[in-house]
């Protein structure tokens, strides 16, 4: 039986260098005063790998979308957070440059993950039996 390796999985890769990035950009920045933004985007970077890994673990697909959405949402409240950080004047722009670079790459790599998904959600309703009781994909 082949073991899974999250390692093996270039958007995983990508969320976890997310993850640590926010962290050294959050260790350097001036936050005091503005400590719940920080923990905000420390919490928000830490989701998108947990929910990119709980979406490859799942088996029903509407599941497995639904974890990848909720990934693609906390990449966009991290850019919110960052772009804060900015408008704050706690980092200068060109400090979130590597952190916006990474946030890119994850949000084209979930778009295409889920619109693969979708359309196959879609295939599978439309090749189910009229009236067959089987219930919707990711049910």
């Amino acid at each position: 039986m082949a073991r899974f390796d999250p390692e093996r999985l270039a958007l995983y890769r990508l969320a976890r260098r997310h993850t640590r990035a926010v962290q050294m950009l959050i260790e350097d920045a001036n936050t005091r005063g503005h400590g719940e933004l920080a923990n905000q985007l420390r919490r928000a970077a830490a989701s998108i790998p947990a929910n990119i890994l709980e979406a490859m673990g799942e088996w029903r697909l509407g599941k497995r979308l639904s974890c990848l959405m909720i990934a693609k949402g906390s990449i966009w409240e991290c850019w919110a957070h960052t772009d804060s950080m900015v408008d704050w004047g706690l980092v200068p722009e060109t400090a979130i440059a590597d952190v916006r670079n990474l946030q890119r790459q994850m949000t084209a790599l979930l778009i295409t993950s889920i619109r693969k998904l979708e359309a196959e959600i879609a295939r599978q309703v439309q090749n189910r039996p009229p009236g067959s009781g089987v219930p919707e994909p990711g049910t």
